[in-house]
């Protein structure tokens, strides 16, 4: 059961097990935050991202980058990707070590549509919009 204090209550909206370390895991949630999980640990995750600027907004999905180890990306219900580099993937993983870029913005020309669902082909980040 991937549940926090830190979550407050807020559902988990997706899963994404990392596929070379599957003790790490990924869990997007409905409040805007993003926990990372390795499940040898269930009792809080490693870490939590805060929802991201300019407000909280639903996280559809989370993935792991198939290919670069520490990268992962999110998707938002106002509109936005997010590229996620961890630096380090372990027991020491925090968030002072992470790094976001986001990739797509609502300040972009495809506008305030949600980003419902990505995927991640080899260098390649394909987005699809509600």
């Amino acid at each position: 059961s991937l549940v926090s204090p830190h979550s407050r209550g807020a559902l988990v909206e997706s899963v994404s097990v990392h596929c070379a370390e599957p003790n790490f895991v990924l869990a997007g949630r409905l409040d805007g935050s993003i926990d990372l999980w390795d499940i040898r640990n269930t009792m809080q995750p490693l870490m939590v991202i805060p929802p991201t600027a300019p407000g909280p907004s639903n996280v559809w999905e989370v993935k792991w980058h198939p290919r670069f180890r520490a990268r992962a990306a999110s998707c938002t219900e106002n509109g936005e990707v997010f590229v996620w580099d961890f630096g380090t993937l372990d027991q020491t993983t925090n968030a002072s070590s992470t790094a976001a870029e986001r990739v797509i913005s609502h300040d972009d020309n495809i506008g305030r549509s949600a980003i419902n669902s990505f995927d991640i082909y080899a260098n390649n980040l394909l987005a699809c919009e509600h």
